[in-house]
């Protein structure tokens, strides 16, 4: 019912939270932010690779789903 998708919201939120201050803590300590610096552009070249490849798998199937 209603009442489990506002839990399950809240879950999500809550989890979200804590997801991204566990993140901000890290990030903002020397050795992870000095890291970070000097290999942010790697880091986020190999995520976007690994994002637009599983975005093209989602459109593949789709595509392929569309065309049955």
């Amino acid at each position: 019912g209603s009442t489990e998708a506002i839990v399950i919201y809240a879950v999500v939120v809550l989890e979200s939270l804590l997801w991204f201050s566990f993140v901000a803590l890290i990030l903002g300590m020397p050795k992870p932010k000095a890291f970070y610096r000097k290999s942010g552009k790697w880091i986020d070249g190999i995520c976007g690779a690994i994002f637009g490849a599983f975005g093209a798998a989602l459109v593949w199937a789709a595509v392929k789903e569309a065309t049955r």
